[in-house]
C-alpha cells in the first residue's frame, strides 16, 4: 500500500519530466519548457522574426491587456500553469504573440514523441486550434 501511494506521488513528476526542455514549434520558433512556481511553463526563447525586423526588439504590440504592448516578446512565458492531468497530458494556459491572445491549453505527449498544443478560447463557443510541436536540438 505504501508503494502504491509513492508511486502516485511521484507520477507527476515523473511525467512532467516527459516534455521538460526545448520544442519547436509549428512556425519555427523553440518554446523552453521548465517547471516554474505554478506548474510548468513555457518561455519563449528562439522566433523567427518577421521580415526586416530584429527579434530582439519586437514587442507584444497585440496583446489584449494594453500595459503590456511594449515588453519584449523574446522571453515571454507562453506556456503557463501546465498542471498534469494524466501520464501524457498537461492543462493550463497559452498566450500566442502573433495574436494577443490567451487561452486555455493542453499539452498532449504523443507516442511517436511530438507534443500537440491545443488552445481554446470562447468566443460565442469554444474555439480551439492545435499544432504539433517537436523536439528541438536547442537546449
Amino acid at each position: 500500500m505504501a508503494a502504491a501511494t509513492a508511486v502516485c506521488l511521484l507520477s507527476p513528476s515523473l511525467s512532467a519530466s516527459q516534455i521538460e526542455g526545448s520544442w519547436l514549434t509549428g512556425d519555427g520558433a523553440i518554446v523552453q519548457i521548465r517547471p516554474c512556481s505554478d506548474g510548468l511553463c513555457g518561455k519563449l526563447v528562439d522566433f523567427p522574426p518577421p521580415a526586416g525586423e530584429v527579434k530582439e526588439k519586437i514587442t507584444d504590440r497585440y496583446n489584449e491587456d494594453k500595459s503590456k504592448r511594449n515588453r519584449k516578446v523574446l522571453g515571454i512565458n507562453v506556456l503557463w500553469n501546465m498542471a498534469p492531468v494524466d501520464d501524457t497530458t498537461w492543462a493550463g494556459m497559452v498566450y500566442d504573440p502573433k495574436r494577443g491572445l490567451s487561452a486555455k491549453a493542453t499539452l498532449e505527449l504523443q507516442k511517436n514523441g511530438k507534443l500537440t498544443l491545443t488552445g481554446c478560447k470562447k468566443v460565442v463557443v469554444d474555439i480551439c486550434m492545435s499544432e504539433d510541436w517537436v523536439r528541438s536540438a536547442s537546449r
